[in-house]
């Protein structure tokens, strides 16, 4: 009987219309038959989603939730199910190409301080003179998430950020230091938290380019109603995420980075100048109203971030040195 190498997780909220693109491209993976399971959360959806799943793929586990319990819960409701060595979390509208899985499984094999890889990706969005361009997401130094272009033949290589979109963790440091995901940040920048509290602890988290799959994000600029929900979230999460993985004299040192990058951030979706400016403001004001909030809200939930910090193996000032040698907009 062939061991199970990898648990693919993929949750979903109302995906009727794109989850069956997302399983197929799954199930088509050049893997041996029962190397690896899939495994779907469903989230409580209201459309036909789960019926679905349940119709046409009785090969995929399907985990029926009472509730919307959001990214992070519904991923780790799922993961506890898992009993691949390395549990991949991915996002309901992507679609993968037949190597990605083993191209990710073997950018870290024989590596064991790495704990977490993730794959490229191509954008919708973000296309030159009508071509795919491929890309992978990392921190700046301005303390958001950016887009950089790569080729598929580059080596894989060490980033703070890993992208829960396409995600893979192992599975014996889960056990060890918790949840892949904190389930207070609902969604956004969980997976922030993820890659940094990775690093910390002094293990690898690798972008591999050989392993890719389609994106179908939409622009965040284009929706003006979906783009203020997310500028909540992310600007409340990201100070999370940041406050819970930094002692606090480097928390504070960094932040006026993370103020400022909100005005830039909106500068890495296509969009006009006059709606660039408006998101930019629009963040920065969300941006600054959070961060007394999220300090609140760690001095009334300490132990999480004192559990975080107990298990980092970084000394004070690795975090800021290394979010400050990020590259930035110029670069």
């Amino acid at each position: 009987m062939t061991a199970i190498t990898a648990s693919v997780v993929v949750v979903m909220h109302d995906e009727a219309h794109q989850i069956e693109r997302c399983l197929d491209a799954v199930l088509r993976q050049d893997m041996p038959a029962g190397s690896y399971e899939v495994i779907v959360a469903d989230n409580a959806s209201t459309d036909a989603s789960a019926e679905i799943v349940r119709r046409s793929y009785p090969q995929v586990q399907l985990l029926a939730l009472d509730a919307n319990y959001g990214f992070a819960a519904g991923n780790n409701r799922a993961a506890r199910r898992a009993r691949g060595a390395w549990v991949v979390f991915l996002n309901a509208d992507t679609e993968v190409e037949p190597d990605w899985l083993r191209q990710l499984l073997a950018a870290v094999a024989g590596d064991p301080q790495a704990v977490a890889a993730h794959a490229a990706q191509i954008y919708p969005w973000a296309q030159a003179a009508g071509e795919p361009t491929l890309m992978t997401s990392d921190l700046c130094r301005w303390g958001f998430v950016r887009y950089y272009p790569l080729r598929r033949t580059d080596a894989p290589f060490p980033t703070l950020f890993v992208s829960g979109a396409t995600a893979m963790v192992r599975r014996d440091w889960l056990e060890e230091a918790g949840d892949a995901f904190d389930e207070s940040f609902f969604i956004y920048a969980e997976d922030r938290d993820l890659g940094l509290r990775a690093n910390a602890q002094g293990y690898h988290v690798l972008a591999v380019p050989a392993a890719v799959m389609r994106h179908y994000q939409r622009n965040t600029l284009a929706n003006t109603r979906r783009a203020w929900r997310m500028a909540r979230l992310v600007s409340r999460n990201g100070w999370r995420a940041y406050l819970k993985n930094m002692y606090l004299t480097e928390f504070l040192l960094y932040a006026p980075a993370v103020c400022l990058g909100s005005l830039l951030k909106p500068w890495e979706f296509p969009g006009s100048l006059p709606r660039r400016l408006a998101a930019g403001l629009g963040l920065f004001a969300l941006t600054a109203a959070y961060l007394p909030a999220a300090l609140w809200h760690h001095a009334r939930h300490p132990q999480t971030r004192r559990r975080t910090l107990a298990l980092r193996r970084r000394p004070w000032g690795w975090m800021l040195g290394q979010l400050l040698r990020l590259r930035g907009l110029d670069e």
